[in-house]
Parts: C-alpha cells; sequence; structure tokens
C-alpha cells in the first residue's frame, strides 16, 4: 500500500496531535460503516492494518467470513476474550484500543503477559496517563465492557464531526517517500510472462474460479475511508463494493514485486551473518584502547562487558554506577528507530534523538526491519552526549565486514533461525487461521505466529530455576509455575548447553490463547518442542 502503517508511524514520528486522532476516528468509524453494511465484521482492526495515507487511511485485515477469526491478544474486546463472541461491537472497542495507541503510543490494557492483557481487558479500566484529556471521553466510550454501551459508527462520527485536521507534515512527507517507492518498483517491474495452456477454456476457468474462491476465504479485502466528509451515495458504494467482493472470490490479489536478482555483493551485512557475531569483542573493538568521555579518556581496561539474555552486550564502568553503561544489540527490530540518515563509508545509518543516543545500521536483507543498535543508558546519554555513540557506530560501519564472530557460533542458539524450526503444518493442525508467516518482532532470537492462539519461540540465555519437567521421545523438557487466575496456555523450555554454574542457552515455546484447552495445548507444545530440538545444532 502507498501510505504508513499507524504502528511505524507512531514508533517513528510519535504519538499523533489530538486533531489527527480525531480524524482517525472519523475515518475508521467510516470504514467499519462499509464493513458492518456489508453484514461482515473486521476482526483483525489494530495499528499494524490501519494505514495512513495522504487523504485519509486504507482499512486491511478485513475478514471476508462473517462472524469468523479471532484478533491477537492486544486488541480483543472483552466478550471476546471471556467467551469467544464476536460482533459489530467487537470492532467499536478495537476502534477504541487503536485510538489509544495513537494517541498515547501504547495500547490501553498492555501487560507483559497474554493472561494478564487479557485480564486487564476483561475486569480492568483502560490506562488512559497517556492519553490527552481532550480524547479520554471518546476513547472511554469505545472501551466499556458491554458490548450493548459502546457507540456506534454513526454515533462516533456524529460526535467528532467531519472536518478534521489531516496527518501531521513528517508523516505526509513520509506517505510521499512510500508512494514515490512504489511508483519505481513499479516502473522497474517487468512485464507478466503469457502462459499458453493445452487444457480446455472452460476446464482453465473452472480451476482459476474454484482457486480464487478459496483464496479469497482466508485472505483480505481492503477498504478505504477518507478524513474528510463522505456522501451517502459514496458510503453505500463502499458497502457494495465489499459485498461484490466476497461474492466474486472473498479477495484483493496485490501485486508484490522482488526486484531483480543482485549480481553484486550487497553493501553490509545480512540478517544470518548477524547471527554469527560475537557483539561483546565487537563493542570492544569499536571502543577502541579508550572511551573519549567529557572528564578526560577512560581506558576500555577500566570497563566491564557482559553479555546478556538476548546475545547484546552491555558495557559500563566497573564501579558499575546504575544507568551509566551502553549496549550493543545485534539482530534487534529497528522499526522503533526514527530514520534519520546518514552515510558512513556507504553504509547508511539511523539516528534518534539525544535521549538515548540510539544508532542503528539495518541488515541488508531485512527491508530495515532488524540490524544492529547501539544504545545510552538516559544518564549516560545525559552526562556524555552522542559523541561516542557516533564514534562506536562509525567504526561498526566501517567494520561490518570482518565483525568478529562467535568462536562457539557452530553450537550456540545465537546463531539459530527460530521460525525454522517450527514445522507450520505441524502448528496450523493445533491452531486454527494460522498466519501464513511468522513475524520476528523483537529480535532475530524471537519468533512468533498468530492464529486463534498465539505461538511464540525464543532462544534465550537464560539462569531460570524450573519448578519440574517431562520427558517426552527420551528429551527432558522444563517447566515453571503455573500462572495464577485460568490457564491460557502452555509453556516448556529445553536447556541446550550450559555456560556456567547457573546459566544456560535455552529455547522456549509457548501457545497461548482465550479459547485453548490446557492439556491438549500442552502436548502440542511439547511435540513441536520436541521436534525443534532435534534440530538443534549438536553440542
Amino acid at each position: 500500500m502507498s501510505g504508513v502503517r499507524l504502528d511505524q508511524a507512531v514508533a517513528e514520528f510519535g504519538v499523533l496531535p489530538v486533531d489527527a486522532v480525531r480524524g482517525l476516528a472519523v475515518a475508521l468509524a467510516q470504514a467499519l460503516q462499509g464493513v458492518h453494511g456489508a453484514g461482515l465484521v473486521h476482526q483483525h482492526l489494530r495499528p499494524d492494518t490501519v494505514w495512513l495515507t495522504r487523504d485519509g487511511i486504507e482499512l486491511a485485515g478485513i475478514d471476508v467470513i462473517a462472524g469468523a477469526g479471532i484478533t491477537p491478544p492486544g486488541y480483543l474486546s472483552p466478550e471476546q476474550s471471556v467467551s469467544g463472541t464476536v460482533s459489530a461491537a467487537s470492532d467499536i472497542f478495537a476502534l477504541g484500543s487503536v485510538l489509544a495507541f495513537a494517541a498515547g503510543g501504547v495500547a490501553p490494557f498492555a501487560a507483559p503477559s497474554v493472561p494478564y492483557t487479557l485480564f486487564n481487558i476483561a475486569q480492568r479500566d483502560p490506562d488512559f496517563s497517556a492519553v490527552p484529556e481532550p480524547l479520554r471521553e471518546l476513547i472511554a466510550g469505545c472501551l466499556r465492557k458491554d458490548p450493548a454501551a459502546r457507540p456506534s459508527p454513526a454515533q462516533i462520527i456524529a460526535y467528532v464531526g467531519t472536518r478534521q485536521q489531516g496527518w501531521p507534515p513528517a508523516i505526509l512527507a513520509e506517505i510521499d517517500r512510500a508512494a514515490r517507492t512504489l511508483v519505481e518498483l513499479l516502473a522497474e517491474a517487468p512485464p507478466a510472462a503469457h502462459v499458453e495452456s493445452t487444457a480446455p477454456a472452460r476446464s482453465r476457468l473452472g480451476s482459476i474460479l474454484q482457486a480464487s474462491v478459496g483464496f479469497g476465504r482466508e485472505r483480505y479485502v481492503t477498504l478505504r475511508a477518507r478524513v474528510g466528509a463522505q456522501s451517502v451515495r459514496t458510503r453505500r458504494v463502499l458497502a457494495a463494493t465489499i459485498v461484490m467482493l466476497v461474492v466474486a472470490s472473498g479477495s484483493l490479489w496485490i501485486f508484490h514485486y522482488e526486484g531483480p536478482a543482485a549480481t553484486a555483493q550487497p553493501v553490509g551485512i545480512s540478517t544470518a551473518e548477524l547471527r554469527h557475531i560475537d557483539s561483546c569483542a565487537w563493542l570492544r573493538a569499536a571502543l577502541g584502547d579508550s572511551v573519549a568521555l567529557r572528564a578526560g579518556p577512560a581506558p576500555i581496561a577500566s570497563w566491564r562487558f557482559e553479555v546478556e539474555h538476548n546475545w547484546a552486550c552491555y558495557a559500563d564502568q566497573q564501579q558499575r554506577v546504575n544507568g551509566d553503561g551502553m549496549r550493543l544489540r545485534v539482530g534487534v527490530d529497528l522499526r522503533e528507530v526514527p530514520p534519520n540518515r546518514k552515510l558512513i563509508d556507504g553504509i547508511t545509518v539511523l539516528e534518534d534523538d539525544a535521549q538515548q543516543c540510539r544508532r542503528a545500521i539495518a541488515s541488508n536483507d531485512s527491508g530495515r526491519r532488524s540490524g544492529i543498535l547501539v544504545e545510552f543508558d538516559e544518564k549516560f546519554a545525559e552526562q556524555q552526549g552522542c559523541a561516542v555513540a557516533d564514534q562506536v557506530i562509525a567504526q561498526l560501519a566501517r567494520t561490518l565486514r570482518t565483525a568478529p564472530r562467535s568462536v562457539d557460533a557452530a553450537i550456540s542458539l545465537s546463531a539459530v533461525d527460530p521460525c525454522a524450526l517450527v514445522d507450520r503444518t505441524a502448528l496450523a493442525s493445533a491452531v486454527s487461521r494460522l498466519t501464513p508467516v511468522p513475524s520476528v518482532l523483537q529480535s532475530v532470537h524471537y519468533c512468533q505466529w498468530f492464529g486463534s492462539a498465539e505461538m511464540t519461540l525464543l532462544a534465550t540465555r537464560t539462569s531460570f530455576e524450573p519448578t519440574g519437567s517431562v520427558t517426552v521421545d527420551g528429551i527432558t523438557l522444563l517447566t515453571g509455575p503455573a500462572p495464577p487466575g485460568p490457564v491460557l496456555g502452555c509453556g516448556r523450555i529445553y536447556r541446550h548447553r550450559m555456560l556456567d554454574e547457573k546459566q544456560y542457552e535455552a529455547i522456549e515455546l509457548a501457545i497461548a490463547g482465550p479459547f485453548v484447552d490446557s492439556d491438549s495445548i500442552c502436548r502440542t507444545v511439547e511435540s513441536l518442542l520436541v521436534e525443534a530440538v532435534r534440530r538443534l545444532p549438536k553440542t
């Protein structure tokens, strides 16, 4: 789509101003009028399915099967989290959560785990601490626990009004940049090849229709809603368009062009190569013999370097004052780093503001989704400024192709792609409506699948002390204490290798959701984890 996703816009440019959030509310309400008017429920309204465009929004992810599907836990409504009931009012609740995110930068029921998030949705009031006062009444109405008490899309439009301000200039500039990129890609795309078939025309047509209908039942339609006022005729056309899409095939085909095959060695470093890097050796080398602090050079011998749970490296002086250090994260999600750019030896470096002196370089095969990130503790950034960060990232940019590799990469989980450890077919037998591909949301060591439940697979360094264990096919899997409240999932841990007396490398696999059966899902978790273990490097 020729726009900017809402979650990316907030991450890169900050929360939307009050008037822009009001405009977003009207645009989403108008979109839902079309969806609900066609007898459908969207079910997937969340920041990553809302695209901001020059003249309004594009809403992706509509489920074409009325009354089916499930939203990921953070944007479920109370009735979905408790009983699985879904209705048009569920979309209004999700709309309120999206507005709270756009206005405050965080979902209103966010919690560290899926069970706690579901508990907050069902039992607690939304957290409006980051939401501006003028928006709280509107959003609170959408987030009422009782579905019957929530406003309709028409009531939201009447409450807000249709004459609203557009997007901030920085977002409009990014939308224009994305549109230019899309035009360039389409211009470079080769013409579609014509393939002759010897099959009878009627047979070919039947196959095409059958495939189209099958595809449409599993995919999404896209609905455009404008920020400005829409006429009654326009809204009717939107609703009719959805019905036509459902009747024809239930799908909208979206062209995706990968571009010509590369003929030269790409600049930078790949995601697979990032997994083999020794982050502490690289950071130490980038700092040189001393660190140029404002008070004077600090010899590198006075610094300590510690490998963290996600193979990041944390460095600080040995007196270890809290909040007085820096961190090199390798293979981390970069989508929250603003796209302020500069070139160092032909490598694009992304820069953040001075609060944490974040400096990043994307891997050359991730589309800026992952890469390396240098960041300071806030206290350290305040005291030292960002000169050291600039020095470090410049040296990292110059040594991307020669970065030191981990000496134990051949047996370490740091070099393993966790998404490659899971058989999607086996997972789909237990989790319905599974996404076609997994998501890598936090780092290259974290993999997540969405469907009727959420599956996460994490490679980590940990000192977690298990409370029990189970043996499956001769493989010992560790268990932890049961969480408080209702059981909404199951998790197991496999200890891959010991690093010292307490710490070890492990993979953790969990499946969680409001409708899982705890006994059967644990058997699924154990079966999937055992198969994953068999694919691990031998120690």
